[in-house]
C-alpha cells in the first residue's frame, strides 16, 4: 500500500504583486506601457500588460459580477477591479510561465538590485497631477514607474520584506 506524496510547494512562490507600473516608452516619452510587478524570494519579475489582456481582464471581473447574482451597477463597479483578476491568475501560474506567456516580460534577480526609492505624488503650479514613482537602481541600470494601481506605503511594505538591503 504506497501513501500518496504530499505536493511539493512551489520552488519560487509568488510572494505579492504589484499592479499598475507604467514605464514611459517611444518618442519624447510619450507612449507607456503598463506592467506589473510580481515579487518572489529570487526575482522581480516585470509582466507586461496589453490592452487585449486589460480587455480579457475587465471581462472576467464583469462575468464574475453577474455570477454573483449583481446587477449593472455592480457588474460595472466590479470592472474596475480588472487588475485584481490579473494578480490571481499570476498567483496561480509558476515565474517561469508569467514570463513565457506575457511577451515582453523581464525578471531581475532580488541581487541586482541596489536601490529603491518611491517619489510621492505631487501638482505642480497649473494643477497637473504627476503619479507618485517608484524607482529601482540595478546592476544593470535604473527602471523608473509611474504608479498607477499601488500606493507607495503599500509597495514599500510588499519590497521591504524581499528586499531589505535596498529600501
Amino acid at each position: 500500500q504506497w501513501a500518496a506524496a504530499a505536493p511539493q510547494p512551489p520552488a519560487e512562490p509568488i510572494l505579492a504583486t504589484i499592479p499598475g507600473l507604467q514605464q514611459r516608452k517611444g518618442f519624447l516619452g510619450m507612449g507607456a506601457e503598463t506592467m506589473n510587478m510580481v515579487v518572489t524570494p529570487m526575482r522581480l519579475i516585470l509582466a507586461t500588460v496589453s490592452q487585449q489582456m486589460m480587455k480579457e481582464a475587465v471581462a472576467a471581473a464583469r462575468n464574475e459580477a453577474k455570477a454573483e447574482g449583481k446587477g449593472w451597477f455592480g457588474q460595472v463597479a466590479a470592472q474596475m477591479g480588472w487588475m485584481e483578476v490579473m494578480c490571481r491568475q499570476y498567483a496561480s501560474m509558476p515565474p517561469d510561465a508569467i514570463l513565457a506567456r506575457y511577451p515582453g516580460s523581464f525578471a531581475i534577480p532580488n541581487a541586482y538590485v541596489s536601490r529603491i526609492r518611491f517619489r510621492e505624488s505631487s501638482t505642480d503650479d497649473e494643477g497637473r497631477t504627476e503619479a507618485a514613482q517608484l524607482i529601482l537602481d540595478t546592476t544593470s541600470g535604473k527602471y523608473r514607474f509611474q504608479m498607477k494601481g499601488t500606493q507607495p506605503r503599500e509597495a514599500r511594505q510588499i519590497l521591504r520584506q524581499v528586499l531589505p538591503h535596498a529600501i
